[in-house]
């Protein structure tokens, strides 16, 4: 199985920190990394509350669900876009202002990167 190389990681790191900027999410931690990850090409783990996210690229290309290293960050940023509203959904006590207020949140941020 063919490996992602360091030019991969460079892009995904640079088309992720695209995104991340096109959709106003400032204000996090950004860390990357690369390994091997089970059944996927990439990952996030987000830390809501202390605004942290770690994103991981997989060691290994797995041809049959490998995408551009673009379409694979923008797929990850999107992620960090609703990461707020599945912390909500997994909460014990969430009001439904509470999810009202981010699904709207989103829609700005969607609004303002859409065409």
């Amino acid at each position: 199985m063919a490996k992602t190389t360091q030019q991969d990681f460079r892009e995904f790191q640079k088309e992720f920190t695209k995104y991340v900027e096109l959709f106003g999410l400032k204000g996090y931690s950004l860390f990357f990394g690369r390994e091997e990850i089970d059944g996927g090409y990439a990952e996030i783990r987000v830390n809501v509350r202390d605004r942290v996210v770690t994103v991981v690229l997989n060691t290994e290309k797995h041809e049959k669900h490998f995408q551009t290293m673009r379409d694979c960050a923008k797929h990850e940023a999107l992620h960090l876009l609703i990461a707020r509203l599945e912390d909500l959904a997994k909460r014990r006590y969430v009001t439904p202002g509470d999810i009202s207020e981010e699904c709207e949140g989103i829609v700005e941020i969607l609004e303002k990167s859409i065409p």
